[in-house]
């Protein structure tokens, strides 16, 4: 684990600064390590929820869930909204293969209908009370955005989540303005949608023009 509560507290307490919204505290959003919805779904899930540890000091506080049973997302987004999270962020970027033979993680890709149950189920559990975000690639093997992200956004998860993980292969490619195409040759349901590549962590964030 990384992003423990002992990480995120630390963090916390020595990034404070002035946010925008005028409160004062660390980073304007923080994320728990991912968790198995399957594991809170199970007799071994007092184990797990210590995964699921907060204290206000790292708020805004968003869980982040993986599963590929809509029904089990469904009980654990509901234990989440319980718990007092600010978020639920469903990752569908995970590329471990004992991840993916779950059908989790970036198997999702390949199965985009049950990825929107996910997303819909999440939204129901939790009430439509907090914001339903994903996490997730811009493709298994090769480039899909303009297939897999409609998908995603046809379920409406909040507005300033989408954050995708390019897929390996991409890795060779320099990334420089025209990665931006992406935001005109997509899907007509993808045009609001903005690109941005961190350069040498090939890392992507993908929300609304000027998110």
């Amino acid at each position: 684990d990384v992003t423990d509560v002992a990480f995120r507290r630390m963090i916390a307490k020595y990034s404070a600064h002035t946010r925008s919204d005028g409160t004062v505290g660390g980073p304007d959003v923080m994320w728990t390590e991912f968790v198995s919805a399957d594991g809170l779904n199970s007799p071994g899930r007092e184990v797990l929820k210590r995964d699921l540890e907060f204290t206000d000091i790292e708020r805004p506080i968003v869980a982040q869930l993986f599963t590929s049973s809509p029904e089990r997302m469904e009980k654990v987004a509901h234990m989440v909204k319980e718990l007092g999270f600010d978020g639920i962020d469903i990752n569908m970027g995970c590329p471990d293969k004992s991840i993916e033979k779950q059908g989790a993680g970036a198997a999702l890709i390949k199965t985009p209908e049950i990825a929107r149950e996910l997303i819909r189920a999440a939204k129901e559990g939790a009430e439509n009370k907090i914001p339903v975000s994903v996490k997730t690639r811009i493709g298994f093997n090769e480039d899909q955005l303009e297939t897999w992200l409609p998908e995603i956004l046809k379920e409406k998860p909040e507005e300033k989540p989408v954050n995708a993980l390019d897929p390996g292969m991409i890795k060779e490619v320099r990334f420089d303005k025209t990665s931006f195409l992406y935001q005109t040759r997509a899907e007509p349901s993808v045009k609001d949608i903005s690109l941005t590549i961190h350069q040498g962590e090939t890392v992507a964030f993908v929300g609304p023009s000027g998110a």
